[in-house]
């Protein structure tokens, strides 16, 4: 994924505020990304540091749909424990439910990369904050599965990245309402609609999962970016929001590795 912030920001067309406060809201991709500022600099920002890593865009280049695949989880042979792994590392829990720091283990090998740059500027004529809760590309029939995000350049200070457990928000729910869950299924790119719903019903249990997510703040914790952090997460069960809340034109550069994980299929309802 790539994207870039516009200055005079612009609602995606049929973008329904009511619904969807907590996803993507503004026009970002080519027609927002500024090459020259990106690559020679601005009044408030040098060149980007790593300028091979910005994102590109060829719109006359067609790409094959992806095709199914069988996914296998490697990460389910490790052992456990991680002895070598973290030998020499020392784990700090963020948060009770989600989250721990992990110190003294180097991550070396890069399989395939995304790229975003960010600049944060008069976003706030529109909204009056721009924390956009979601999962990546769950349109996909296939979606993300372990995903590792890096910084490249960032603010001096803001430009936080949240996550939350998806897990616990489920577990926070009654069984019943769990058993109400059970079996529906969206219309996307982001969930848009309750398939079999009305209208006023789908808008009415979306807000409701998208509050729950959003409010949770028991079940989430926020990462402050610094060089040489790599957050890794499960794109299947967690969500995540950047935090646009500096206003000075300074960069936010990253750079993510995520690979197809396999189809979501619907298990048993186990209360």
């Amino acid at each position: 994924m790539a994207s870039a912030l516009v200055e005079l920001p612009r609602l995606v067309p049929g973008f329904d505020r009511n619904v969807s406060d907590y996803k993507e809201a503004f026009l970002t991709g080519p027609h927002a990304y500024k090459p020259d500022a990106e690559t020679k600099g601005t009044e408030t920002q040098p060149p980007a540091a790593f300028p091979n890593y910005l994102p590109t865009w060829d719109t006359e280049k067609k790409y094959t749909p992806l095709q199914p695949f069988t996914c296998y989880e490697h990460g389910k042979d490790a052992d456990p424990t991680f002895p070598n792994l973290l030998k020499d590392a020392k784990v700090t829990d963020l948060t009770a439910n989600i989250g721990a720091e992990i110190h003294g283990i180097q991550l070396c090998k890069q399989l395939a990369m995304g790229k975003m740059s960010w600049h944060s500027k008069d976003f706030f004529e529109e909204r009056t904050n721009f924390v956009t809760w979601h999962s990546d590309v769950t349109y996909e029939e296939q979606p993300s599965g372990t995903t590792f995000l890096y910084l490249l350049d960032g603010p001096t200070a803001g430009g936080d990245t949240l996550f939350g457990s998806q897990t616990e928000a489920y577990k926070r729910l009654s069984p019943e309402f769990r058993k109400r869950l059970h079996g529906l299924k969206a219309v996307h790119t982001v969930a848009r609609r309750i398939v079999g719903f009305k209208k006023e019903e789908s808008d009415y249990l979306l807000k409701l999962l998208f509050d729950h997510i959003a409010l949770g703040q028991d079940f989430q914790a926020r990462v402050k970016w610094a060089p040489g952090i790599v957050v890794v997460w499960d794109n299947r069960v967690t969500a995540h929001s950047a935090i646009l809340d500096w206003d000075d034109g300074q960069r936010r550069h990253l750079a993510r590795i995520t690979p197809q994980a396999e189809r979501p299929v619907e298990t048993p309802f186990e209360g």
